[in-house]
């Protein structure tokens, strides 16, 4: 009975976990999700693309103003090899002082040369102010990123599950106020945002005395770069597989196909945040997996598992999507559906590269990393300045899945060459397979209206589930202890912080 209960306790930890600390990824897809047709009612297509164009830069200099820190908080937290230097108090201290300083100076630097900022992404220097704008949301979230990090490592899940909601119920009710009450546009969802980024801040406000509990280290701080900077040219070239598309979108075709896009890539969304919010509740366990004796067996399972509720979610995602796109805008913004597909396999990609970097993690050998990158993103633009001016967004979405299949591939590659994981392929490939069948026969067949178009997007998902049960690609007591993972995790929930998540 005991084994079988530590057998399966990583499968419920990684669903607890997802489900809670990923719980900020989850609002913020909500959020997203609620507001798109706001957005669409109230921007044409082509203050949509400016929209997406300015959230393309701010996703940029998110990964600018981390350096691969929120990795190395985490790691760090559960390593204690850099001596004295690397308790968690002085981790706390180092982390905070380097985000206040280094921070601070990115946005001084992006607030001072606004306009030609603006000119070089928007080709108007008139929107300077909105670059202004997401530099001091960019700060505020730097300056959170430590304590939430800690917070997400010590497990205390009440008092983060209220810190996301509460900058949920923010940003929705700003981005209402600014954009359909104000007439503010654009600027004002930016606002929304940079205020609803202040109030977490002002939450934090109690984690930010233990600051004063440790000191700063010029050596423990050299440590955690080290280890982080390598995450930051993945981070970089995540960014340019991601969203360099766009912009050159807006050079070679225009700015209202740029919105279409960023409409697709709104409802592709739920994957990203799907992936993130896995990721979130991941990075603590697989460093404590990594401890047990039957590791690798534990990686190599619970990769199977992201793999098939991946293509749960991402199927469901495809066969709906012309019907989300016609609910949450206008007609003129149909064409966004066609790429959705796309996108949504490209994420669902993306999370496997997460885990098939595992090895590289765990053992602390993460300089590959850079390069799997780096050729990733080259080839990503590379195809993109050759086919994106002829095929447009079609081609954007395709290169897109490439660059994350070359991801997964190099991940998997120079891990296996530090620290072998048996992953399930022949597994893998059913699953893609089966999707792959399947979206492509709805998209066929599909019948015109909204109606029957949902009904066979219904008909067509529920086959896709039947084909995994029917196939054995999933086994029947896999899906009975999901269920029981996020019961448990739903009951724990509902019962609220414990004593010791309240206090901290």
């Amino acid at each position: 009975m005991a084994a079988e209960g530590g057998a399966q306790r990583p499968t419920r930890d990684v669903v607890r976990h997802t489900l809670v600390y990923g719980s900020g990824y989850i609002s913020i897809a909500v959020t997203s999700f609620v507001l798109v047709p706001v957005y669409t009612h109230h921007l044409s297509p082509s203050e949509f693309g400016l929209l997406a164009l300015m959230l393309v830069f701010y996703g940029l200099l998110t990964q600018v103003y981390d350096l691969g820190l929120t990795q190395s908080v985490g790691r760090f937290f559960f390593d204690d090899s850099g001596g004295r230097s690397a308790s968690l108090p002085n981790v706390r201290t180092t982390g905070l002082a380097f985000a206040l300083g280094y921070g601070g100076l990115l946005t001084a630097v992006l607030c001072l040369s606004a306009g030609t900022w603006a000119d070089l992404l928007t080709g108007d220097s008139g929107h300077a102010d909105l670059v202004r704008i997401v530099a001091a949301t960019l700060y505020a979230e730097a300056l959170a990123m430590v304590p939430l990090t800690i917070i997400r490592m010590q497990e205390r899940s009440g008092l983060f599950v209220a810190i996301t909601v509460s900058r949920f119920v923010a940003t929705l009710s700003l981005n209402i106020l600014f954009v359909v009450g104000l007439g503010l546009g654009v600027r004002g969802v930016l606002m929304g945002n940079a205020i609803a980024a202040g109030l977490v801040l002002l939450l934090l406000l109690p984690q930010y005395r233990s600051v004063f509990q440790g000191h700063p280290s010029r050596d423990l701080l050299r440590q955690m770069l080290s280890f982080g900077l390598p995450f930051f040219p993945v981070l970089l070239s995540g960014w340019l597989i991601d969203a360099s598309d766009r912009y050159l979108l807006e050079l070679f075709r225009s700015r209202a196909e740029v919105g279409y896009y960023g409409l697709a890539y709104k409802i592709a969304q739920v994957m990203q945040i799907a992936v993130l919010a896995f990721s979130m509740g991941w990075a603590p366990l697989r460093y404590r997996i990594f401890a047990r004796p039957d590791a690798p067996d534990v990686y190599r399972r619970l990769t199977s598992y992201y793999v098939l509720a991946a293509g749960v979610l991402g199927v469901g995602i495809a066969v709906f999507a012309r019907e989300i796109v016609a609910l949450v805008s206008p007609p003129s913004y149909a064409p966004a559906a066609d790429v959705v597909p796309l996108l949504v396999l490209a994420y669902a990609l993306y999370g496997l590269y997460i885990m098939t970097v595992t090895g590289m993690g765990v053992t602390r050998k993460t300089a590959p990393m850079a390069w799997i990158g780096a050729t990733a993103a080259v080839a990503n633009i590379g195809l993109n300045l050759i086919l994106i001016p002829p095929l447009g967004m079609q081609a954007a979405a395709a290169t897109t899945v490439l660059a994350n299949v070359v991801l997964a591939a190099g991940g998997w590659y120079y891990s296996n060459r530090v620290y072998p994981i048996p992953f399930e392929w022949t597994r893998v490939a059913q699953v893609v397979a089966l999707a792959a069948l399947v979206v492509g026969a709805a998209a066929l067949v599909s019948p015109g209206g909204t109606a029957a178009g949902i009904a066979w997007a219904t008909l067509a998902w529920a086959v896709f589930l039947a084909a995994l049960v029917v196939t054995k690609t999933v086994r029947r007591e896999e899906v009975q202890a999901a269920r029981e993972a996020i019961g448990q995790t739903r009951a724990r929930l509902r019962r609220g912080p414990t004593r010791q998540e309240a206090v901290g």
